[in-house]
């Protein structure tokens, strides 16, 4: 009798061990680091292994006790509460698991940014219980699987894949630098070729309607007038729009910010036709090294820099 229910037990491990290793196998041959379906293999993978190892302790406990593995299971159900308290992050974790696999929130190998953890780099692996960051400075992050639902995420995958990187920077200048132009001011500045079709449309009207209203333009601040900021902030634009590396199809946008105590801010909107992180960082360094050294040719003064992309 001994031998027969140490047989029994050898052999309802044996099985459980193999059940165990042939998940692993599915789990191995089903993931792909780019491939949303890695999250629900790994998380089908683990709920099915957990599952194994109850029924796997079920019976053992009823070879053991030799009686009948439904009772075991009834008499389980007293510690039911216990056991859903004990496995409530993993019940949370399936929850999630099978939210982030279908809405195709996130997957192994995206680039993301949980600010509740200060964590920021790409996804290794995700499970039922943690989620698993590399870091850009080489260090691990270790979240829990249900906050990439109940936190918040940001997902830079979608600008990585789209080619395409947002620059959102402003330079800030001293509003005390902001001055009309003269004649002669704007004749200078018609020169420079990205200025020359705007001045040659609009200067003819300034002085049109100047003469029209009969404005002595003696003085700089009567009627209509360029001023530098405004041909700078033109000058911009037109800069952008022919650039090679900034996507055309993008949106592009030279705008004011709210004037603060520092100055007055302008602000740079477009894409770039590259999302990889050298490359746009050369591409967002080369296009400010240009504007701000050409803003002191607008007599304009840089008060402060400030940026974010």
């Amino acid at each position: 009798m001994a031998t027969e229910m140490v047989i029994n037990l050898l052999l309802e491990i044996s099985i459980a061990i193999f059940l165990i290793h042939l998940i692993n196998a599915f789990v191995y041959l089903g993931s792909e680091d780019n491939d949303y379906k890695t999250i629900a293999v790994k998380t089908f993978g683990q709920l099915a292994k957990i599952v194994l190892w109850i029924v796997a302790v079920v019976l053992v406990i009823s070879t053991i006790l030799q009686i009948d593995p439904i009772k075991v299971i009834t008499g389980l159900g007293a510690v039911t509460a216990v056991l859903i308290l004990l496995f409530k992050d993993t019940i949370v974790g399936f929850v999630t698991g099978i939210q982030v696999a279908y809405s195709q929130l996130v997957k192994v190998g995206d680039w993301i940014k949980v600010p509740k953890y200060e964590a920021d780099g790409y996804i290794k692996e995700i499970d039922l219980m943690s989620v698993k960051i590399e870091n850009f400075d080489k260090t691990v992050s270790s979240i829990p699987s249900y906050d990439l639902v109940a936190t918040e995420i940001i997902n830079y995958d979608p600008m990585t894949t789209g080619g395409t990187r947002r620059i959102k920077r402003a330079i800030v200048f001293n509003v005390k630098s902001f001055r009309f132009l003269s004649d002669q001011d704007v004749q200078m500045f018609q020169q420079y070729h990205l200025l020359e079709g705007y001045i040659k449309h609009h200067w003819p009207l300034i002085k049109a309607h100047n003469q029209t209203q009969k404005i002595n333009t003696q003085i700089l601040g009567n009627g209509l007038n360029f001023t530098n900021i405004g041909l700078f902030r033109n000058y911009v634009q037109a800069y952008i729009a022919n650039h090679p590396k900034i996507d055309p199809k993008g949106q592009q946008l030279v705008r004011q910010l709210q004037m603060t105590e520092k100055g007055l801010a302008l602000e740079i909107y477009c894409f770039t036709t590259t999302a990889i992180w050298k490359d746009f960082e050369e591409i967002q360094s080369d296009i400010f090294d240009h504007l701000l050294t050409i803003a002191t040719q607008f007599g304009l003064d840089v008060a402060h820099n400030n940026s974010s992309n």
